[in-house]
């Protein structure tokens, strides 16, 4: 789920109100930005390009039907 900083505060009375367990796992630094980076005790645990995600996402269902689909489609 994704939650604006002004709304965070909200959203977690709301999950704790309905017995929902939640925990905020990271932040969007940037929305032009071309990779995802996670950290972990201050060191990048998986850093992947946005444009690889999105293709991986795109092709994922083709490939497992054996469909051979140019990357832009």
């Amino acid at each position: 789920m994704s939650v604006t900083p002004a709304q965070s505060v909200a959203w977690e009375q709301a999950l704790e109100a309905a017995g929902v367990p939640g925990q905020c796992l990271g932040m969007v630094e940037s929305a032009d930005a071309a990779q995802l980076v996670i950290h972990q005790a201050g060191a990048p645990l998986l850093e992947l390009a946005v444009a690889q995600m999105a293709e991986r996402f795109e092709q994922a269902i083709p490939r497992r039907m054996g469909v051979d689909l140019p990357p832009t489609a």
